[in-house]
């Protein structure tokens, strides 16, 4: 959502949330209703205060069964009752703290009382015990949606056990790294394609070809490509392969007139499973004629490993205006993201319409929203046409133009090596704070003509708003 953003460690125990002013006053809940009064912060959705946390937790909770509660958020009178506030005063008051580039930035104060405050809880685990690295790992977080990078501390960082591949060379579990914009020229791209009386008459390696044209034409040459086939009784990978077996790997496929399997799972599975290099671009093109109801099992997946999703589906299109003018916009439409439309004018000048993205009405579909949440696009299947080359041609380049777009180097990315119940894995997040899309509005010159105000706020970057004066950050309850 482009005013909420969440972000979890697994490591840490932790989440933080970050929304914009939007919701000045217009939440409630465990974390407070963000209108930066405190004392009103504790009350139920009844509105009666509550006497601590655990009360507080006891009026939200959505089971009807009482259940276990401990209030592990108890809060010490005084700093004299801490055990030891050394620790805590050397990370979040001095100037010599390695987190000291933020102090001046986010007030660090709050951090301090819940680096102290922690030392009284219960532990997870040995590690845990008197440990600052929650409170540690709070402020780094909010430090990156300010656009600072703290280094990760020693002794903060996971006991290493297994270990990952990375570019042919070990790294022990543990292992940590931030890309900033080193891999240019470098994507990994899964194509997902429904083999069903839907796509009978699609040529799979004309896409493939589309696809592989644009990214050259935007300097992007180290391409890893990923197959998944779907039918009715299977759906395979070939992980990632080379741009030449792919090739014969299409030659092979052919489309039946059964109903296929590649549904949302396909694509929660391709973004889970496949093992996408560390810093890379990761994309999705996915070709179906499903209807889809699994867009927020979409989102999560995508959003948990950095992946940008472009859907290629059956799309009823309305625009808004007289029923003829509406007709002879909506038939203009290729495709779409959140801020733009595309259609046959951006063959040969890619840009965008955002005029006609503000007269657009948004299909009823989860996966359109999850792809458009995550960067990507939605394009209509209609309008690949074989029987008619030239608009099959065009069709092809914009929606090849536009995978290339989001197939650039990542702006930040977050990747470690993990320990999992069966094997060692890496995973990779956007750092928090980067812009959830932000280049395309930069290739687009001249003014913006604001078509419909009600829901501009909702579509502008995430980038602009978090910088924005109104901008709120709620970190594991502390306002």
């Amino acid at each position: 959502m482009p005013n909420l953003l969440v972000t979890c460690s697994k490591i840490n125990r932790g989440c933080s949330i970050t929304v914009t002013g939007k919701y000045f006053n217009r939440v409630a809940g465990l974390l407070g209703n963000f209108n930066h009064e405190p004392s009103d912060d504790a009350r139920s959705p009844d509105g009666e205060d509550a006497y601590d946390p655990a009360d507080l937790a006891r009026m939200w909770a959505v089971s009807s069964y009482p259940c276990y509660q401990a209030n592990q958020a108890r809060q010490l009178e005084s700093i004299s009752d801490a055990e030891d506030v050394s620790e805590c005063s050397q990370l979040f008051l001095h100037s010599t703290s390695p987190l000291s580039e933020c102090l001046r930035i986010v007030d660090p104060r709050p951090y301090f009382t819940h680096c102290i405050n922690g030392q009284s809880h219960p532990a997870f685990t040995d590690e845990d015990l008197n440990s600052p690295c929650i409170a540690v790992s709070s402020y780094r977080t909010q430090c990156w949606s300010r656009g600072i990078q703290l280094p990760e501390l020693e002794m903060c960082k996971p006991k290493a056990s297994g270990s990952c591949d990375i570019s042919g060379e070990k790294v022990p579990s543990g292992w940590r790294h931030t890309y900033q914009g080193k891999t240019k020229g470098s994507a990994d791209v899964a194509l997902i394609f429904e083999l069903s009386i839907c796509t009978t008459n699609k040529d799979m390696q004309d896409l493939f070809k589309s696809i592989v044209n644009q990214l050259k034409k935007s300097q992007i040459r180290d391409v890893r490509y990923a197959v998944v086939t779907g039918t009715a009784e299977t759906t395979s990978s070939t992980g990632f392969i080379s741009k030449s077996e792919a090739e014969v790997h299409l030659n092979t496929y052919a489309s039946d007139d059964s109903t296929s399997t590649t549904n949302a799972t396909s694509v929660v599975s391709t973004a889970q499973n496949l093992e996408w290099r560390p810093g890379v671009s990761r994309t999705i093109v996915h070709l179906t004629c499903q209807a889809c109801a699994e867009g927020e099992a979409i989102t999560q997946a995508l959003q948990a490993n950095d992946v940008t999703y472009h859907l290629i589906t059956k799309l009823n299109i309305i625009m808004a205006g007289p029923r003829a003018r509406s007709q002879a916009m909506a038939r203009k439409v290729y495709g779409f993201d959140e801020k733009f439309v595309f259609g046959a004018g951006d063959y040969t000048k890619f840009k965008g319409s955002e005029n006609l993205r503000a007269a657009l009405q948004e299909p009823e579909s989860a996966c359109v929203a999850a792809a458009q949440a995550s960067g990507g696009s939605a394009f209509n299947i209609d309008k690949w046409n074989p029987r008619r080359t030239v608009q099959e041609k065009k069709f092809l380049g914009v929606l090849g133009q536009r995978v290339a777009l989001t197939s650039t180097a990542p702006e930040c990315q977050e990747c470690q090596c993990v320990d999992e119940e069966l094997k060692t894995v890496v995973t990779c997040q956007k750092c928090s704070g980067s812009p959830m899309f932000s280049q395309f509005s930069q290739r687009v010159q001249g003014p913006v003509i604001q078509k419909n105000i009600i829901t501009e706020d909702i579509k502008r970057s995430f980038k602009d708003e978090l910088i924005d004066k109104n901008t709120a950050f709620i970190l594991l309850g502390i306002k």
